[in-house]
């Protein structure tokens, strides 16, 4: 079976989500290792949770909310990452989040390995909160949204969690990605 390297940018501390489909894959046979980043540093750093090894990285406070310590935190993360996953090259990366996929690209790219992106939400419209009139940050958005979007396009797979809700009247994250061409 495939070993697969999960990467969330959270303590995965827990994370219900992640650790659903970790273990799903786990009972399947696959070796998987999910690499979070823990921004408050609060979690044991290696654990096994049912099967599960969860490798967090403590790599410096990063709280949450602030944004530019999180833009730093989020590269210093996905460099260390990145780093230890050439070093030991998994046969499929599983990016939860927009903000995971640039390291599953550039692993596919440098190995071949299977990239699977599980699109837990529409992250580039997080830029957007507080202030979504403020130009700099619709750029940022756009910016994000443009990134994301190419990511899921050199995906293996995209998961998403939701469809159309009533009826076909709000469009799901299923209706977002065939409308922009995937």
């Amino acid at each position: 079976m495939a070993s697969v390297a999960m990467v969330v940018t959270n303590a995965c501390a827990p994370d219900p989500r992640v650790m659903r489909s970790a273990e799903l894959l786990g009972q399947k046979g696959h070796t998987v290792t999910i690499h979070a980043f823990d921004r408050t540093q609060d979690a044991p750093m290696s654990e096994m949770v049912n099967g599960v090894r969860i490798m967090r990285y403590h790599i410096g406070l990063y709280p949450y909310g602030a944004k530019l310590a999180t833009v730093r935190g989020l590269r210093a993360f996905s460099k260390v990452v990145l780093s230890t996953l050439q070093a030991k090259p998994p046969e499929c990366v599983y990016c939860h989040d927009a903000d995971t996929l640039s390291i599953g690209v550039k692993m596919a790219r440098q190995t071949g390995c299977k990239l699977i992106y599980d699109m837990h939400d529409l992250q580039h419209t997080w830029a957007l909160m507080g202030k979504p009139n403020s130009l700099p940050r619709r750029l940022i958005a756009k910016r994000m949204e443009r990134k994301a979007l190419d990511g899921a396009k050199r995906a293996d797979l995209v998961i998403t969690s939701s469809g159309s809700l009533a009826g076909g009247v709000h469009s799901g994250f299923k209706e977002y990605l065939a409308n922009n061409g995937i």
